[in-house]
């Protein structure tokens, strides 16, 4: 027997090709469980994680995977394939466009998964105190400034890529929410202006398994979770005294702390200005990975960022552009309310078009901005137009993909 008892069957369903794995949505209305059943036991599973990131202006809704893991006992017979497969099955029959983990290295490439970018970091020695700017302050965080800081990391990620858009209940503010609660004073500490205006929070962040990570791998380093930042003069304040109250250091133990931080945010652009050292962790295998599991999907989503672009650049973009990915076409094409998005049977007769033929993974990395166009356009055998390849690098530019510790799957 291959299946769960007949207790367990509310809720699951029969994946279509393996009739041994069971997909099943959990309680709390984001995550779905995906596991293989031998004789009616468990025995290897991962989840699907619903979210949301910012592509700029846009939302994208993306399913991340976590959790993937096989019992010992039954390990080495190929089941975490199969439960991966059927994960990919649903996700593709689902909304998103977009599929991303964290991986271990040499395993996700079987299943269409690709290197998404660096690890961003921002390595801070401790200094003597002159970064910080006249007369603005640190205090730690009450219950108080709850929603404040709330507000705070929403207006920081407008413009960001990969940052997760967090909603009221997600963990990570649930968590924030009872370490206030018991007076953490410690947890988060918020930079104020001189006219006493919360600007932005450096916030611990320990015990969440990518932190917990981050600092395993880098050993002399003290991790702080999340540094947040609405302007240069917050950045300062935080890093010169907030990092201090946050996490304070062990001389013995700690050279410095380590933020993880997109590297085109006001919090890297300030530590670079006050002499610290910013830091890409390329990986060849593992790590940041992602998957197009929908062009259409994920280019319809992108659609409100992409068109801003557009306008903000002055490319006119007058015929239409055909997106071609080995899986599915997919054509852009300006119009007043800004960018069309369809998708098409082929690229082949009625009007003018031009041709970007790119694969998932390319695509899926120029929508993430760690993929240079340019470099695309040359590989395709056949040509752009000057507008149609204007067009790619004002959709596409080189940014700093980054989803913040404390929302990671």
């Amino acid at each position: 027997m291959e299946s769960p008892g007949e207790d367990r069957l509310d809720g699951m369903r029969q994946d279509t090709l393996d009739p041994a794995v069971f997909v099943t949505p959990e309680e709390d209305g984001r995550s779905t469980r995906v596991e293989l059943f031998v004789e009616g036991r468990s025995v290897s599973r991962c989840w699907i994680v619903s979210q949301q990131i910012r592509l700029g202006r846009a939302v994208v809704r993306m399913d991340g995977i976590g959790g993937v893991g096989t019992e010992p006992a039954f390990r080495k017979r190929g089941y975490a394939r199969r439960v991966l497969s059927a994960a990919i099955r649903a996700m593709e029959a689902g909304d998103a466009g977009l599929s991303m983990l964290y991986g271990i290295p040499n395993f996700y490439e079987n299943f269409g998964y690709a290197q998404a970018g660096p690890e961003y970091l921002i390595e801070v020695e401790p200094s003597s105190g002159s970064g910080t700017p006249k007369r603005w302050t640190t205090r730690p965080a009450t219950m108080a400034d709850f929603e404040e800081i709330r507000r705070l990391y929403d207006l920081a990620i407008e413009d960001a890529i990969g940052a997760a858009v967090r909603k009221p209940n997600c963990y990570a503010w649930r968590r924030l929410q009872e370490q206030l609660q018991h007076g953490d004073v410690q947890e988060c500490v918020l930079a104020i202006s001189p006219s006493g205006e919360a600007r932005g929070y450096a916030r611990r962040a320990e015990g969440y398994w990518a932190a917990d990570v981050l600092g395993r791998d880098n050993p002399g380093w003290r991790v702080v979770g999340e540094v947040i930042s609405l302007d240069g003069e917050a950045a300062r304040v935080l890093i010169d005294k907030g990092l201090a109250r946050v996490a304070p250091l062990d001389p013995a133990r700690h050279r410095g702390w380590l933020i993880a931080a997109p590297h085109d945010s006001a919090v890297a652009t300030a530590a670079e200005w006050m002499g610290h050292r910013l830091r890409r962790d390329e990986k060849a295998s593992g790590g940041s990975m992602a998957r197009l599991l929908d062009a259409y999907r994920l280019l319809r989503d992108a659609a409100p960022e992409l068109a801003r672009r557009l306008s903000v650049s002055g490319c006119r973009l007058r015929r239409p552009l055909i997106v071609a990915t080995p899986s599915a076409q997919v054509e852009l094409s300006r119009e007043e309310a800004g960018l069309s998005v369809r998708p098409c049977a082929n690229a082949a007769g009625g009007i003018a078009r031009d041709v970007w033929t790119v694969s998932g993974q390319e695509l899926v990395r120029a929508v993430l901005g760690e993929a240079v166009p340019d470099d695309v356009c040359r590989l395709q055998r056949t040509g752009l137009t000057q507008e149609a390849a204007e067009a790619l690098r004002a959709m596409f530019p080189r940014r700093c993909s980054h989803m913040y510790l404390p929302d990671r799957y």
